[in-house]
C-alpha cells in the first residue's frame, strides 16, 4: 500500500483520482501526532500492548495468506479435471460479468465526473490533523474511502472535496489506498483551507454538527455542506461546532430526533453523515436515509432480533480502535 495517489490539477484545484484497495489498512502506532501532547504510562502500557497485537495479526496475517493460496491450488487443480464443456460455459459466464462490471464502473465514473462539473458540494473539512492521534489519522482515511464509496453508490451524487488535506492526513492517506489500473476517485482536494477555497461564497457554507439548534429540514442545491473530518474519542465535545461559530459560519444537524428514537449518541461518523447527506438527495426522505444509515443497536424503535443481527453485522467491519 506504498504507492502513490495520483493527483492532477483541475481548474487551478487538486483532483485527485484512485481506486480503494479492497484490503484493510493494518492498525497503526497509537502515538500522537503532534510533538507536544505528552506520553503517559498509561499511554505507554497501551503501546506495548498494540505493539504485542500486531506480531500476532502479522503471524495471523501469513497463517491466511498461506491458506488463501492453498485453497487456490485445489480450485485450480479441481477445475483442470473439469470436461472441456463445463470449462467453457464457466469461462463465458466470467466474460459476462467482468464485462458488466467494466460497464457500471464507466456509468459510476460518468456519474461522478458530472457531479464534480455542476453537482452540489459536499465538504470535508481535514483542518483537525493537529487534534488526533496517528491511530485515529488512520481511522480518518478510512473513513474518507468509505466516504467516496457511499458518494458512489448514489444516483445523484454529491461532489465531494477534501479541504485542509496536508500533512499527516494526506501522508497516511497516500500509503492507505492506491492507483488501479483504470480506476479513478472523482475527488476535489486542496490543501487550503474551507474558508480560503470558498472565500467567494461564505455565505453559502453550512456546517453540519450534532450541537448546532437550527434542525437541516430541506436540501439546499447552492449550499455547501461542510463535515467535520474529526476521530477523538469524545476528547474534544462540541469543537466542530465552536470552530465555525469563531468562523461566523452557519450550522446545521440532521433531525434524528425528528424521526428516530435513539437510546445512544447521536454522534456520528464521518462516512455515515456522508451517507445520509447520499440517502436524503436520493430519496427525499430524512426517514429512510437516516433508518439506512443508523445502527440499530442505538435505536429504540428497532426490534431486538434485528439490533442483534446490526451488532453481528457491523462487529465484522474494521474498528477504530
Amino acid at each position: 500500500m506504498s504507492e502513490p495517489t495520483a493527483e492532477k490539477e483541475v481548474d487551478g484545484q487538486e483532483s485527485m483520482e484512485a481506486v480503494p484497495k479492497s484490503d484493510i489498512p493494518e492498525e497503526t502506532d497509537i502515538t500522537p501526532t503532534g510533538s507536544d501532547i505528552p506520553v503517559s504510562k498509561r499511554r505507554q502500557r497501551r503501546q506495548a500492548k498494540y505493539e504485542e497485537r500486531k506480531a500476532r495479526k502479522a503471524e495471523e496475517k501469513i497463517k491466511v495468506k498461506e491458506e488463501k493460496k492453498k485453497r487456490k491450488e485445489e480450485a485450480l487443480k479441481r477445475f483442470s479435471e473439469l470436461p472441456e464443456e463445463e470449462k467453457e460455459r464457466r469461462a463465458k459466464i466470467k466474460r459476462a460479468k467482468s464485462d458488466q462490471n467494466k460497464l457500471d464502473k464507466a456509468n459510476k465514473k460518468k456519474k461522478l465526473m458530472e457531479a464534480m462539473e455542476n453537482g452540489p458540494r459536499l465538504v470535508i473539512d481535514m483542518g483537525f490533523a493537529h487534534l488526533m492521534y496517528e491511530k485515529e489519522v488512520c481511522s480518518m482515511c478510512q473513513q474518507l474511502g468509505m466516504s467516496y464509496a457511499n458518494i458512489g453508490k448514489a444516483e445523484k451524487p454529491f461532489h465531494l472535496l477534501f479541504t485542509d488535506f496536508n500533512g499527516p492526513v494526506k501522508e497516511r492517506f497516500q500509503k492507505q489506498w492506491t492507483v488501479a489500473e483504470g480506476g479513478e476517485w472523482a475527488v476535489t482536494t486542496d490543501s487550503r483551507s474551507y474558508l480560503e477555497f470558498f472565500e467567494s461564497e461564505r455565505e453559502n457554507i453550512v456546517y453540519l454538527t450534532p450541537d448546532s439548534q437550527n434542525i437541516l429540514e430541506e436540501l439546499d442545491e447552492k449550499a455547501i455542506y461542510v463535515i467535520g473530518g474529526f476521530v477523538d474519542r469524545n476528547r474534544h465535545k462540541g469543537f466542530t461546532f465552536k470552530k465555525a461559530k469563531e468562523n461566523e459560519i452557519k450550522t446545521a444537524a440532521f433531525p434524528i430526533d425528528q424521526h428516530l428514537s435513539m437510546k445512544a449518541s447521536t454522534v456520528l461518523t464521518v462516512d455515515q453523515c456522508v451517507a445520509i447527506m447520499s440517502h436524503r438527495r436520493d430519496t427525499g426522505s430524512w426517514e429512510t436515509a437516516l433508518e439506512r444509515v443508523i445502527p440499530n443497536r442505538k435505536r429504540k424503535d428497532a426490534g431486538t432480533e434485528e439490533a442483534e443481527k446490526d451488532t453481528q453485522e457491523t462487529s465484522k467491519k474494521p474498528k477504530e480502535s
